[in-house]
């Protein structure tokens, strides 16, 4: 999974966590359409990925 942050132009970390999920990957996309695409077309290509949540960070002030 490490090797995602050097393959995938958008990913911007990379992290192993406890509790309900695995790893926890962090996207920097231009538009929801390029997220998109990233997460359906290489995302969820790589080997071992199940399933993908999504959650947008948001700014807020």
């Amino acid at each position: 999974m490490r090797d995602l942050e050097s393959t995938l132009a958008t990913v911007s970390a990379v992290d192993t966590v406890t509790g309900p999920y695995d790893v926890i990957v962090q996207l920097d996309a231009e538009d929801l359409d390029q997220l998109g695409k990233c997460i359906t077309e290489e995302l969820q290509a790589v080997a071992g990925v199940q399933r993908t949540t999504t959650c947008l960070a948001v700014s807020l002030g």
